[in-house]
């Protein structure tokens, strides 16, 4: 095999191939092998309450036990530190490598589409629960992806809508539990949402995954878009987000990186 690219242009190039996410890891994870000596693949799995339907080698699903989603009574921190070291396990049993759990938005209203996997209308609840289920995953050597950062509290529309928010309400409400479980679990990573907070799409402002997320709440993982997003992947790179999943531009992505 010929290869003509500079070791430079094949990192920039295997970069942003990366940065354009999931149906270009094959390739890039060959690119990063030839230069680096070789990288695994990092296969993750999207179930917030349990680690479901995965099909065996010989095409026969494995179902998990699926864990109660809702907080209650019982539901304490070593519970919920229970449940997700029992998550974790699953996930290791499975060959997986990042659950893209726990869903922490608040319950901003009853109708909401994903109020079954998110925690509370209650930060401080919902930030310590989250917080314990994260050190239940880790403790297995796997990654607890947490999401959707930040204000994806809508399901209609969610890939265009725009939460107008004040300063106040947002780090008081909506970023808090966020900011309880960075602080306190340290996740592998954080998920960045479809939707725009005043204006800029979350995944492409670097105030939020910078300027909060990094430079105040010392966040060391890295930050993962939402499948499919409407975001334009340069100004994504540009604001802190690290990985693009679904799609990208990688096109875009070269020319403003020359």
């Amino acid at each position: 095999m010929n290869v003509n690219w500079s070791i430079p242009q094949v990192k920039l190039r295997g970069n942003a191939t990366f940065r354009q996410g999931y149906w270009k890891c094959v390739l890039v994870a060959f690119i990063i092998a030839v230069i680096s000596g070789g990288v695994s693949s990092v296969p993750n799995f999207s179930g917030n309450y349990n680690i479901n339907s995965i099909k065996d080698e010989n095409g026969n699903f494995d179902f998990s036990a699926v864990y109660d989603s809702s907080p209650d009574a019982e539901a304490i921190e070593d519970l919920a530190e229970e449940i997700g070291f029992a998550g974790g396990e699953e996930l290791k049993e499975n060959n997986l490598c990042v659950w893209l759990t726990p869903a922490i938005n608040i319950h901003r209203n009853p109708m909401c589409g994903r109020n079954f996997e998110y925690y509370s209308e209650d930060p401080y609840l919902t930030g310590r629960m989250a917080a314990a289920m994260v050190r239940g995953i880790q403790k297995n050597k796997v990654g607890a992806s947490v999401k959707h950062f930040a204000c994806n509290n809508k399901e209609t529309n969610r890939k265009h809508s725009d939460s107008r928010v004040s300063e106040r309400a947002l780090r008081e409400i909506y970023l808090k539990a966020f900011e309880i479980v960075v602080r306190e679990s340290d996740p592998y990573t954080i998920m960045s949402s479809y939707n725009a907070v005043n204006g800029e799409r979350t995944s492409e402002s670097r105030d939020l995954l910078t300027g909060i997320l990094r430079d105040e709440w010392g966040f060391k993982g890295f930050v993962t878009s939402d499948w499919w997003n409407r975001s334009e992947q340069y100004k994504e790179i540009n604001a802190g987000n690290d990985l693009k999943m679904g799609c990208g531009f990688t096109d875009r992505v070269l020319k403003a990186m020359e």
